[in-house]
């Protein structure tokens, strides 16, 4: 969602810069406290009410037009090492541990 939320804020070299300070926050984490989230949500096809495969002037990205006054199902699974440890992990017990802004790597911290 941050990224997301950048993204759409940011021009293409603020995307890169976003990313480059993700990725440097991201290996300042010891690689045993690393893992992945993944989450694929499921929508039915007839629940499809277009598709915009250019996307727009936000996010030049397709996009999927459902109605949203529905719940759809979701798979998640935890993954550690690109190996799954937790398929449909309990998202309540989730807890914030990034930051809402990743600073500047060190190298550009102090020029």
């Amino acid at each position: 969602y941050w990224a997301d939320m950048q993204y759409r804020e940011e021009g293409r070299e603020g995307k890169w810069r976003t990313r480059h300070r993700f990725e440097a926050y991201w290996n300042t984490i010891p690689e045993r406290n690393r893992a992945m989230l993944e989450i694929t949500w499921l929508i039915p096809y007839q629940d499809i009410v277009a598709i915009d495969a250019e996307g727009d002037g936000v996010v030049p990205d397709p996009h999927i037009y459902v109605p949203l006054d529905q719940p759809f199902g979701a798979l998640a699974e935890l993954k550690v090492d690109n190996h799954t440890v937790v398929q449909m992990p309990d998202m309540k017990k989730r807890i914030k541990f990034f930051p809402d802004n990743f600073p500047d790597p060190p190298d550009k911290q102090n020029p």
